[in-house]
């Protein structure tokens, strides 16, 4: 069964927001600008959001993290965006943005996880909703 471990509206910049682990914030992946979705790296995920306008407005974006489960049609209410694996350790994840320090530490067991990501429009710069669902890889 699907657990909803976070939910939560962010301030964030540079149009994205992530899930790295808590012990290696070095692990946050580049995203490229002007269309990748998402992007994976070896502790942690970042997924495209709505544009900042240069820094002048920074949206709010709501950000879920659900689990532990495969996906199902709860986890697939919003569009696919990319799927790839992380590793946690044991100090939980981290959720939000990195660059304007809007982060929280979330309860999540140590281990590799496949992690879906979804949100609520495919076209690169506009999302509002973001959903990292976590399973075990």
């Amino acid at each position: 069964m699907t657990q909803e471990i976070h939910r939560r509206v962010y301030n964030v910049s540079h149009f994205q927001v992530s899930l790295v682990d808590a012990a290696d914030l070095k692990s946050y992946p580049n995203l490229a600008p002007g269309g990748q979705l998402a992007a994976f790296g070896r502790n942690g995920v970042v997924a495209a959001t709505a544009w900042d306008e240069g820094g002048k407005t920074p949206p709010e974006v709501e950000i879920s993290v659900s689990g532990y489960d495969e996906p199902n049609a709860a986890a697939l209410a919003l569009v696919p965006l990319a799927s790839g694996e992380i590793m946690i350790g044991d100090r939980g994840a981290l959720v939000g943005n990195v660059l304007t320090s809007d982060l929280r530490l979330i309860p999540v067991p140590q281990g590799r996880y496949r992690v879906l990501v979804s949100a609520d429009a495919l076209v690169p710069m506009t999302a509002r909703r973001i959903n990292f669902h976590l399973w075990p890889a």
